[in-house]
């Protein structure tokens, strides 16, 4: 009867693991929790380090929760920023832009077709970044 509960408590877990992506970044301690972007991006440039994958049962993923898991695993991993995979994913298809021309609507002239990233429900990605220093 224990068990059966315990596996009920584990199999309603949202969990969170992360992919590096960066080979140059070194998990650091940071002061303060990681600023999150979900509808817009940050002004200040940063670089993606990894990415953070989100994962739990359908039905219960709430943003809430899901926000709140992805900033610990940030946190730990020393990460100034945690950026919604679908908005990082709009900058890439601007040659040379950073994240600020993005976010003004900016688009080349032919605008390049890229596929939308939508992740199979239960999981949700977001970019572990670290913000550029001149």
């Amino acid at each position: 009867m224990r068990w059966a509960i315990v596996a009920l408590l584990v199999s309603g877990c949202v969990t969170a693991k992360f992919v590096q992506t960066d080979p140059r970044f070194r998990r650091a301690q940071r002061r303060g929790p990681p600023q999150v972007y979900l509808d817009r991006l940050p002004e200040q440039s940063y670089r993606s380090v990894g990415i953070i994958e989100v994962s739990g049962p359908a039905g219960d993923f709430n943003l809430g929760t899901v926000v709140r898991v992805a900033r610990e695993k940030a946190a730990k991993l020393g990460c100034d920023l945690v950026v919604d995979r679908s908005i990082h994913k709009t900058t890439s298809s601007i040659p040379g832009a950073g994240p600020l021309l993005a976010q003004y609507g900016y688009t080349p002239t032919p605008a390049p077709i890229y596929p939308v990233y939508a992740p199979p429900p239960g999981r949700r990605e977001f970019i572990c970044g670290v913000f550029v220093r001149p």
